[in-house]
């Protein structure tokens, strides 16, 4: 198949798109920060946020996979939506600081509840959009249902590499150096360019059809939501 010449560069993109989200998980917890006046509630409420936009995208995507659909061009528009989202974050963040101006943040009831609504209103759709792309990238790349464990390995371990480096990258050089707004807005290009790769890609496959197993014997993917903690990224 088409696919199948671009498969190194198809790794490499989701080894940056890995280190995109934890760029921007690093990022926004430094935005979140500024509006509780407290870090370590900052970090909390975004890892809830985080990783519960994470399992619900996942979900959810999961479930689409199985129709008859080009799962590369799914996983494009789902890049192109994080890419855009993060391209106009700093003016989502200036709208609700905006809003939430005269609140109280007061912990520990409303720092929560109101860090939260904060926080998934920033979040919410970028992150769900992330959980989405592993599976449809399996999918994609899976010639059969007996090859998808192997591919489904693959892409999360490449994906959760660059969710380290990643980390590592937004702390120590992104921020300091570019300072918050536009060390968002410059990785939102990778998101960009993953899209636009990935449409050329699905341009040249065609949708294809769910393939069931012909036993009982369950489908190990390799998944546990629980072991993520915030090593996710598309990925994400």
């Amino acid at each position: 198949m088409f696919q199948k010449l671009f498969t190194i560069p198809i790794y490499l993109t989701v080894l940056a798109t890995g280190g995109a989200g934890l760029v921007y998980q690093v990022t926004w917890q430094k935005y979140l920060s500024r509006l509780l006046g407290s870090d370590s509630m900052a970090t909390a409420v975004i890892l809830g946020t985080f990783l519960g936009g994470l399992s619900f995208g996942y979900y959810l995507c999961g479930k689409i996979t199985a129709r008859d659909i080009n799962h590369f061009k799914a996983y494009a528009l789902l890049e192109g939506a994080i890419g855009a989202w993060c391209l106009f974050f700093p003016i989502g963040f200036q709208m609700v600081e905006a809003i939430t101006r005269y609140w109280s943040f007061s912990p520990p009831a409303m720092i929560i509840f109101q860090g939260m609504l904060c926080s998934i209103l920033l979040m919410g759709i970028p992150t769900i959009c992330m959980g989405g792309t592993i599976p449809f990238l399996t999918r994609g790349m899976s010639a059969d249902i007996s090859s998808e464990t192997n591919i489904h390995a693959k892409v999360y371990a490449i994906n959760t590499a660059g969710a380290f480096f990643g980390a590592l990258l937004a702390g120590f050089y992104l921020i300091p150096e570019f300072g918050l707004p536009l060390t968002v807005m410059y990785t939102a290009l990778v998101n960009l360019g993953a899209c636009i790769f990935f449409y050329v890609i699905a341009l040249n496959e065609k949708s294809k059809p769910y393939l069931k197993r012909t036993d009982s014997s369950p489908v190990n993917t390799g998944f546990d939501p629980s072991k993520t903690a915030s090593l996710v990224g598309i990925g994400e």
